[in-house]
């Protein structure tokens, strides 16, 4: 895989770009599928899946990485999820494995339900925060690796993955729409349980990994 074949070679990793920045506040420019098909973007998705997989997060876009463009990666693997068990409830979460995905151009049609949980961001590291959103979603968009157009039904946290992801490339960060009474740097919300945190995670004695970010 040409990602982990960069890295060997020892190829630099792009740096996050934190909040305050302001490609975070832009709406990224779409990609033409011709952008995909004939390579010109391969490089981009693999160094967001080669910084992804290096901070170990959830999701993450390209304006994360200073390229404005609507694109975002994400995957959840069965480790990440042994891990989120620690402080979790993976079922109340509806946490699932999700292979290493690419979606270009992703447009949402959102469900009725909500649900409210603790998110973190890479761009705004060492704070996590209750947000809610809508369970159900239904995606569309282009796969950034072969260009063929992709629809798909999506819930749980898979669906919050993809949610956050999309706001960030409408300009759009968690803090906008998270409850601000729960926010919290990582020590404290190790140390101190939030009710909502039990309501609505089933959190156990809180243990966040590393900026356990979408």
């Amino acid at each position: 895989m040409r990602l982990l074949r960069a890295i060997r070679r020892g190829r630099a990793l792009p740096k996050i770009i934190e909040a305050g920045h302001p490609v975070l506040r832009e709406k990224a420019a779409p990609i033409q599928r011709s952008d995909i098909t004939d390579g010109s973007i391969r490089n981009l998705v693999d160094s967001l899946s080669a910084r992804l997989r290096e901070d170990k997060g959830f999701g993450l876009c390209a304006p994360q990485i200073g390229e404005s463009l609507q694109l975002f990666v994400m995957e959840v693997t069965p480790d990440m999820i042994e891990l989120e068990t620690n402080f979790r409830d993976i079922k109340m979460l509806d946490m699932r494995p999700v292979p290493l995905t690419a979606i270009a151009n992703p447009r949402l049609k959102y469900g009725k339900k909500m649900s409210t949980h603790r998110e973190s961001c890479l761009s705004i590291p060492g704070y996590s925060a209750h947000v809610t959103r809508p369970v159900d979603i239904h995606l569309t968009g282009l796969c950034a690796v072969t260009g063929t157009d992709v629809s798909v039904a999506l819930s749980g946290w898979t669906a919050r993955i993809v949610q956050h992801e999309v706001d960030h490339l409408n300009g759009c960060l968690y803090t906008d729409k998270m409850d601000a009474s729960t926010l919290s740097i990582n020590e404290n919300t190790v140390k101190y349980l939030h009710p909502l945190d039990v309501q609505n995670d089933g959190a156990k004695s809180i243990k966040l990994r590393n900026e356990n970010a979408l």
